[in-house]
């Protein structure tokens, strides 16, 4: 079986079998990112008023289908269930995804005897990052969750002392990605109370 791996913490790339794939759009990379990240199938018709908004759904249709037919064409055609009506990405042996593996990053740190106030926005996709970035600058969060319109967690942020820099700068550069197909979100923020 063939190994598919997605780097989106940081300039996203993806790789098949260990050696870099190009696909020939940024749509291409939303879109694969988009399935990765929600771990869900979607609908055609949902998939192609996210991603081409400014089109009917004629032509929306046909760069979805165009798209598709790229991903496939890039990463080989056991990485997409497609059918007529659904598209997912199968999430099974061999793949791989960088933000899965950074979710568990300072989960094993203790509460200890901070306090801790869970807040949540409501938020526009294009307003995603900018209150993202607001947030990290504060300095007393914990933690950072972003939650898709149907309740879908998207990323989870750890935010801890040491690795804040090192940490935050790619997941916001994911964050960038995730912005770009959702249409409204939800930030919850575990905050210290100091």
């Amino acid at each position: 079986m063939s190994s598919l791996k997605l780097l989106l913490l940081g300039s996203p790339q993806i790789e098949r079998d260990g050696a870099p794939v190009e696909v020939d759009t940024r749509k291409a990379i939303a879109l694969i990112a988009y399935l990765a990240l929600t771990g869900q199938i979607h609908s055609r018709e949902a998939l192609a008023a996210r991603f081409w908004p400014e089109y009917d759904q004629d032509r929306a249709y046909a760069n979805l289908r165009r798209t598709l037919w790229s991903l496939n064409k890039a990463i080989g055609k056991e990485w997409l269930d497609v059918d007529k009506e659904t598209i997912a990405l199968r999430r099974g042996a061999g793949f791989w995804l960088d933000v899965d593996a950074c979710k568990h990053i300072g989960k094993e740190r203790t509460m200890s005897e901070e306090k801790v106030r869970t807040e949540e926005l409501r938020v526009n996709g294009d307003e995603l990052l900018a209150k993202v970035k607001e947030l990290v600058h504060e300095g007393n969060i914990r933690r950072i969750i972003i939650k898709n319109e149907d309740g879908k967690t998207l990323i989870d942020i750890p935010l801890t002392v040491g690795v804040v820099g090192a940490l935050v700068a790619p997941q916001l550069v994911a964050l960038g990605a995730i912005a770009a197909v959702v249409t409204h979100g939800t930030i919850l923020v575990e905050k210290v109370e100091e």
